[in-house]
């Protein structure tokens, strides 16, 4: 197994060079996605900030935490995250404290699995504009 360690370092994208109200969809013409990690293992402690719009594709987000520490070290809250040309299956950890997704119009196509998807702790949120995502049953 591979795995690197960004040693809390921060990756600034330089986002306010780039927001023009327009987000990705017209306007100055931004970094989409802010960086590809073609890895298949782990990366952690890298913080993330600025991005100029999409930060990833083709990876899984988690917010999880060491089992000796049990409790989250910050709190920090897991949002915004996009999906472009994924896979169709999202997991997420028992510890994430909140995930959202953004497939965009066209983007996340395909039957999606959502039944490895689970919460603890609280409820699960409603699903908004799920109709962008085709093959998409909600089981709530």
């Amino acid at each position: 197994m591979f795995s690197v360690n960004g040693n809390n370092q921060r990756w600034d994208g330089g986002g306010p060079f780039y927001w023009d109200g327009q987000g990705s969809n017209g306007g100055v013409t931004k970094p989409c996605p802010m960086m590809q990690i073609l890895i298949s293992d782990t990366l952690n402690d890298v913080y993330v900030v600025n991005s100029p719009a999409h930060v990833f594709f083709g990876i899984l987000i988690t917010q999880s935490y060491p089992s000796n520490l049990g409790t989250p070290g910050n709190g920090a809250t897991i949002t915004d995250i996009n999906f472009n040309h994924s896979t169709t299956s999202l997991m997420a950890d028992s510890s994430a404290y909140r995930v959202a997704v953004n497939c965009g119009s066209g983007s996340c196509t395909g039957d999606w699995d959502w039944s490895g998807l689970q919460t603890s702790g609280g409820k699960a949120g409603s699903i908004t504009n799920n109709n962008l995502i085709t093959g998409f049953i909600d089981t709530q």
